[in-house]
């Protein structure tokens, strides 16, 4: 990803692949990164920063996405990511 990206800049699509029935409104999702924060738009998510991405500050994020189901089994998910910043101005 490109640095210069200003809080709330879209970054990515999460979708999750389920054989049965997927409610988003089951599942609390969240990142372990505080300049990331994820939204639901009632089909999927987004990653979108919460502030601006300057390569001089961080040249990679590696966190995680994590998934709760809030209704019974409570499964528990989590995915590595782990994000190059490019630098635009050398």
């Amino acid at each position: 990803i490109s640095e210069g990206k200003l809080a709330g800049s879209f970054i990515a699509l999460i979708n999750f692949v389920n054989t049965t029935d997927f409610l988003l409104d089951d599942w609390l999702v969240n990142v372990t990164d505080d300049d990331f924060q994820v939204f639901s738009n009632g089909l999927s998510y987004s990653l979108v920063t919460r502030r601006s991405l300057d390569r001089e500050r961080r040249s990679f994020y590696e966190f995680s996405l994590d998934a709760r189901h809030l209704k019974t089994p409570f499964e528990h998910l989590s995915k590595p990511l782990r994000i190059r910043i490019v630098d635009l101005n050398d």
